[in-house]
């Protein structure tokens, strides 16, 4: 499988791949605890390397867990509200 990103992506690790980066799969583990698959991926930058996704970030969720996700992002945010961080987490996502 080989991909051309068409927008900006930010991986759940918080790495920043800008438009135009190509991912080439490499393998696929289906042992261990985790099972994913490895790319290989270069951008116009000139910058490569190789990135880990697992299985479960190509699944579609369940109404049941986006509501939970939903639920866990709002209280992750009061949480933050409480604490005056919430402009610091949301300059650090990308959100501002």
């Amino acid at each position: 499988m080989k991909v051309i990103l068409k927008k900006t992506w930010i991986s759940p690790r918080g790495k920043f791949y800008p438009p135009g980066s190509i991912f080439k799969e490499v393998s696929r583990t289906c042992r261990g605890v985790n099972p994913g698959r490895w790319f290989y991926y270069t951008t116009l930058n000139g910058y490569f390397g190789h990135l880990f996704i697992p299985e479960t970030f190509f699944e579609i969720p369940t109404a049941e867990q986006r509501l939970l996700r939903k639920k866990r992002l709002e209280e992750r945010e009061e949480h933050l509200r409480k604490h005056n961080a919430l402009d610091l987490y949301r300059t650090k996502m990308g959100f501002i």
